[in-house]
């Protein structure tokens, strides 16, 4: 026993495959590791193979056989270890609250996914256990540009996982720290296409209950992609939870979500994307402190405008801030598509600007009534071919009845004339 933890776990399974091999017997191996133990210490170079051929033990080619076997069954059993199902796991990606995100490839396919296992110490938890696997069938049954695709679910060696679109990008989490602020143009865009991806959620009255930074990817064409839908709350299910337990992340959660409240609705989730929109522009979430501390401000203390901490943000878009992280849900937008119609108009504005084109809201308010008057203009047309019709349908109408008319006289003569 204190020989073979000498030994390297390379040299046991060489030891081990000769005995089992009939290369030689239990007895001379035991010997030979014995003596090899020894001999180590005054030549590093030696080796366990080189060893046994010396002692007559084994052959050359036995040797090398013994090797080239021991050497296969170690990668094998490295390779099963890292594998879960049909994936054979690379490295890891990330942690979340509910799993750990590994990069995989799915072997059936040849193609890498992000592979998300339910982290270890939920394996006997049946609620996570069963938040873990609404997350995979709810994104199984979403489409969307916004948000990550998912291929397959499954369960291996007693661990729950689920395979997804492995999105080539950086979150904005990584982008913030390693770069600081975004810029205005960025930020609002990020924001934008998080908004969409949240407009069709709530089509499914589907709230994902942690928007934050960490959880908004952006791949390398720009686009942005939505991802962990562990806290995700469906209009048809219900999250149980332990008393007083809150489910989000405190930087960006809502006041009503750190009140623990269950009943809440896309305006949670505006809010907190409001959250990560302050801190994508100034560089630093709205508070700071503890866990309890923060969660405590977002419930009694207004967000602060980001011009506090970067003047140079424009008012327009520090209001859409403000408004997005209202305290009570009441003063927020009230869906995504308000909130998207007022970023696509800070947008077009700012396109304004970079064009020299006549800038403030005069020059949109005059783009929109050149719309509305052509429209006004089109319908007017519109209501005059439709008299004009009326008029058409109307003597149509005469002259099918007076032909009516003239017909039955005519019919009523014929009669007469054949009875004369």
């Amino acid at each position: 026993m204190e020989i073979e933890e000498e030994l390297s776990q390379f040299e046991r399974q060489f030891a081990e495959l000769a005995v089992k091999n009939r290369f030689a017997s239990r007895q001379d191996v035991n010997r030979c590791l014995a003596l090899y133990t020894v001999k180590r210490e005054d030549d590093r170079e030696l080796t366990l193979s080189r060893f046994m051929v010396e002692e007559g033990v084994l052959t050359p080619e036995q040797a090398k056989a013994l090797t080239l076997a021991a050497e296969r069954y170690l990668r094998d059993q490295r390779d099963e270890q890292h594998r879960i199902g049909g994936y054979q796991i690379i490295g890891k990606l990330g942690e979340g609250g509910l799993g750990v995100v590994y990069r995989a490839v799915q072997l059936s396919m040849g193609r890498e996914v992000a592979l998300k296992l339910l982290h270890p110490r939920w394996n006997f938890d049946e609620e996570f256990k069963r938040r873990f696997l609404l997350e995979a069938r709810l994104l199984g049954k979403l489409n969307h540009e916004n948000l990550v695709q998912v291929y397959d679910v499954g369960k291996d060696k007693g661990r729950l996982y689920f395979s997804m679109e492995l999105v080539q990008g950086r979150t904005i989490e990584d982008i913030i720290d390693k770069e600081g602020p975004l810029g205005v143009d960025f930020a609002v865009d990020v924001a934008y296409q998080t908004a969409r991806a949240l407009d069709y959620l709530w089509q499914y009255k589907i709230v994902h209950r942690d928007i934050k930074p960490g959880n908004i990817m952006v791949d390398s064409k720009g686009r942005v992609k939505l991802m962990d839908f562990g806290f995700v709350k469906p209009r048809t299910e219900t999250i149980h939870t332990e008393p007083g337990m809150v489910l989000g992340t405190p930087d960006y959660i809502s006041p009503e979500q750190a009140k623990g409240k269950d009943e809440i609705d896309v305006r949670s989730d505006i809010y907190s994307l409001g959250a990560t929109l302050y801190h994508m522009l100034t560089g630093s979430p709205p508070f700071s402190g503890t866990g309890s501390t923060v969660m405590k401000q977002h419930v009694v203390k207004g967000i602060p405008s980001p011009k506090e901490l970067k003047p140079d943000i424009p008012d327009e878009l520090c209001a859409i801030v403000e408004k997005m992280t209202a305290r009570d849900p009441a003063d927020r937008y009230q869906t995504p598509e308000e909130l998207l119609n007022d970023l696509s108009l800070f947008r077009a504005r700012r396109r304004l600007q970079a064009e020299n084109l006549p800038q403030g809201g005069s020059t949109i308010i005059r783009a929109l009534k050149t719309s509305r008057d052509k429209d006004r203009s089109q319908m007017e047309q519109i209501r005059k071919l439709e008299g004009e019709m009326q008029k058409m349908r109307s003597l149509m109408k005469t002259l099918l009845i007076a032909g009516a008319g003239l017909f039955a006289l005519l019919v009523i003569l014929l009669l007469f004339l054949l009875v004369k």
